[in-house]
C-alpha cells in the first residue's frame, strides 16, 4: 500500500502546488488556468480511433479507484477527469486513458520531469522514460503488477495510461496525442 501511495504521489506531482500556504496562494493565482479553459477529455487525447482499435468506456469501479487516489493527492488543484479504454478490436483488455484536468497550469516539460524524478527518488519508486504521443512521460510498475504511464496533456491536464501489461501501455503511448 505504501508503494501505491508513493506512486500516486509521484504521478500527481505535476498537478499539485508546491510551497507553504502563503506561497501557494500567490503561486496559485500565477499558475491558475485561464478562465473558461475547457476540460480535456480522454477522447481528445485518443483522437481519431486508430485502425484496428476500439474505444470503450471501461470498468467504472476500476477507473474510479485510480482516479480517487490521484484526486486525493492533487487536493485543491483537482478540477475533473475523464476516462476511456483504448484496445485492439478483438482484445479483452486494453489501456485506460485517464485525463486529469487541473485548476492550475502544468509545469513546463523540463521542470515537470525534474520534479517527477525528484519525487521518485524521495519515494523510492523506480521509473522509466516513455514518450506518450509527443510528450515526455514516466512509466511505473504498480504494486499489483500493473503498469502506469503519466505525461502532460496540454497546459492544464495530465494523462495517465493504465494497464495490466507493459506492452499495452507502450502500444497506447504511440497512438495517443498524435492528432493535429
Amino acid at each position: 500500500m505504501r508503494r501505491l501511495l508513493a506512486i500516486l504521489t509521484v504521478l500527481s506531482v505535476g498537478l499539485s502546488a508546491c510551497g507553504d500556504d502563503e506561497q501557494q496562494s500567490s503561486e496559485s493565482s500565477e499558475r491558475a488556468c485561464p478562465e473558461g479553459t475547457p476540460s480535456l477529455q480522454a477522447r481528445d487525447v485518443i483522437g481519431t480511433t486508430p485502425d484496428g482499435y476500439k474505444v470503450a468506456e471501461g470498468d467504472p469501479a476500476a477507473i474510479g479507484r485510480v482516479a480517487d487516489g490521484v484526486k486525493q493527492t492533487m487536493g485543491q488543484a483537482f478540477r475533473d477527469y475523464d476516462a476511456r479504454v483504448l484496445a485492439r478490436r478483438r482484445a479483452a483488455n486494453g489501456t485506460a486513458v485517464i485525463v486529469f484536468n487541473a485548476k492550475e497550469r502544468i509545469p513546463p516539460p523540463d521542470e515537470l520531469l525534474r520534479e517527477q524524478e525528484s519525487a521518485e527518488e524521495k519515494a523510492g519508486v523506480g521509473a522509466d522514460t516513455i514518450s506518450v504521443g509527443s510528450a515526455d512521460g514516466r512509466l511505473y510498475q504498480a504494486p499489483d503488477g500493473g503498469w502506469v504511464a503519466v505525461a502532460p496533456a496540454g497546459a492544464c491536464a495530465m494523462v495517465l495510461l493504465v494497464s495490466d501489461r507493459e506492452e499495452l501501455i507502450r502500444d497506447a503511448a504511440t497512438l495517443v496525442m498524435n492528432d493535429a
